[in-house]
């Protein structure tokens, strides 16, 4: 049961319109506001009863005067002012970390392009629907990609909540908005483009061992970018043995191990993962091993800093380079993501979406919703299946359905979708006896 302490009790303001009362409950001292007949309360922080009092007295000062005080609404510009400043102090929700440069860039941004569509000087309470989509067409009209004005909508919705979560206004009028699909179409490599890009890998000068060791490792890991970037030889335990069972019945030895962590910048908040290295990564690790330094722990190391990593922008260029002397299509999307994509699909299509994602260290559902997608193999491999199953149903069935379902033609060739030979005996004589 609650108790109070009435020889701190102090009322402030003036009761009727706006007025704070400070009090103690339960050995803790709250401070407590009215606004327009809402009740705000705040738990002081200070144990020291003369440290409580003089902070509760600045807590009731602060809230009364920003209350009582007439203003001017608050306009768009100054809120997203208010929340670019706070985001500099503010932490990730997910690591814990300061915002990184590149974030707060973004949204400098995001602000610049919010203001040049919308009014700066509108009140951003007065903000509605209509002014948003209105917005929205004006940006598709432009011809920007649908990815681009959802992260810009995305960023005014993510302004009003904070805006709510602080007090600064009632509600945000964007609740319940839906903002453009930022999904797009970014297609994986194909089984024949990933091969002739790693014949292109593999066929790379010595020099280009960063590059080398980099395509590698996301293709056979699929990590996030920033993750292999930020490798140091520590994450690297070159004597481990791993043993792994073969479908064969053999068992394989595998030499090494390689650790994705958490703290990496990029990393998503995706816990640590060791994985063991496969041979043709083995190789490639051996040989940057090779070009180590000793002023530098880096795997990846910059020649211009050998304390900072290799940029990712050089990375990039360079795949962009070997995917034309690949002869491969340029994939849309962040770069190297395509290999993410492409060995997410192949682990589910060979060996299922819990492989999957045991491999790539992501939930099923995010692996199905962001990753994997009908590729024109999956599509063969489901006719073959259907072809090989039909065949192996009895003629009575077959006959049984055939005014209702028309063999085609095609299924008399010599392979079947895909080029899988299907075993034709019993649907050949089955469609004869028709």
């Amino acid at each position: 049961m609650s108790s109070r302490d009435g020889r701190f009790r102090r009322t402030v303001g003036v009761r009727g319109r706006n007025y704070g009362v400070r009090f103690v409950e339960d050995g803790a001292v709250k401070v407590a506001w009215y606004v327009g007949g809402k009740r705000h309360v705040r738990i002081v922080s200070h144990k020291n009863t003369a440290d409580a009092r003089e902070q509760a007295d600045e807590i009731l000062k602060a809230a009364l005067n920003a209350t009582v005080a007439p203003s001017e609404p608050m306009t768009l510009s100054t809120l997203l002012v208010h929340h670019r400043e706070n985001a500099k102090v503010r932490r990730h929700p997910r690591t814990g970390t300061a915002l990184r440069a590149k974030t707060l860039a973004d949204y400098a941004e995001y602000e610049r392009h919010i203001l040049r569509g919308l009014d700066p000087k509108l009140p951003a309470g007065a903000l509605r629907k209509a002014m948003a989509l209105n917005w929205i067409d004006a940006q598709r009209a432009q011809g920007l990609a649908e990815g681009t004005i959802a992260r810009r909508v995305d960023y005014l919705k993510q302004v009003y909540r904070w805006a709510v979560e602080r007090d600064l206004l009632e509600a945000s009028p964007l609740v319940c908005f839906k903002s453009p699909s930022r999904m797009g179409r970014k297609l994986p490599y194909t089984e024949d483009e990933a091969a002739k890009l790693m014949d292109a890998v593999l066929a790379l000068p010595s020099r280009a061992w960063r590059f080398r060791l980099l395509a590698l490792l996301e293709a056979a890991y699929g990590p996030r970018v920033m993750q292999p970037l930020g490798l140091i030889w520590s994450d690297f335990d070159l004597d481990r043995v791993t043993r792994v069972p073969l479908p064969t019945g053999e068992v394989a030895m595998l030499v090494g191990t390689v650790r994705f962590r958490q703290d990496v910048v990029g990393s998503k908040g995706q816990e640590d993962r060791v994985l063991p290295l496969l041979p043709f990564v083995r190789e490639a690790v051996l040989a940057a091993f090779n070009h180590r330094r000793s002023d530098s722990d880096l795997v990846f190391w910059s020649w211009r800093d050998p304390l900072k990593a290799s940029p990712y922008g050089s990375m990039n260029h360079r795949l962009r380079k070997l995917e034309q002397q690949a002869g491969v299509v340029r994939k849309r999307g962040r770069a190297f993501h395509a290999f993410r994509r492409s060995l997410t699909n192949e682990l589910v299509r060979r060996l299922g979406v819990l492989q999957a994602s045991g491999w790539i260290a992501d939930t099923p559902a995010v692996l199905m919703r962001h990753y994997a997608s009908a590729t024109e193999q999956a599509v063969a491999e489901a006719a073959a299946y259907l072809i090989c199953r039909w065949a192996e149903t009895p003629k009575q069935s077959l006959n049984r359905q055939s005014d209702s379902v028309e063999i085609p033609k095609s299924l008399s060739d010599n392979t079947g979708a895909g080029g899988v030979e299907p075993p034709t005996s019993r649907l050949t004589a089955g469609r004869s006896a028709d």
